[in-house]
């Protein structure tokens, strides 16, 4: 049988993890999103269709930062509860 103390600290390993990947996951986001900004300020500047698609994929890649926290968050919230 498993104490209330080791239920405990598996939560909280797995809470750990969860927002270890989490970071993981935004970072990568923010990596992409500053090499397209390098990839549009060297090949960009004189094709305004290229800027805009660099620059649609930067919004893209914005929104899914934003969808990576939301979902994080659901997990971290039905971590906490569990029972």
């Amino acid at each position: 049988m498993v104490s209330k103390l080791d239920e405990v600290i598996h939560r909280e390993k797995l809470r750990g993890k969860l927002l270890g990947y989490r970071k993981d996951c935004l970072a990568a986001v923010n990596t992409a999103q500053d090499m397209i900004a390098k990839i549009a300020k060297e090949l960009a500047t004189d094709n305004p269709d290229l800027l805009k698609k660099l620059l649609d994929i930067t919004d893209k890649l914005g929104d899914c930062a934003t969808d990576i926290v939301k979902i994080f968050e659901d997990c971290l919230t039905d971590l906490d509860h569990l029972n």
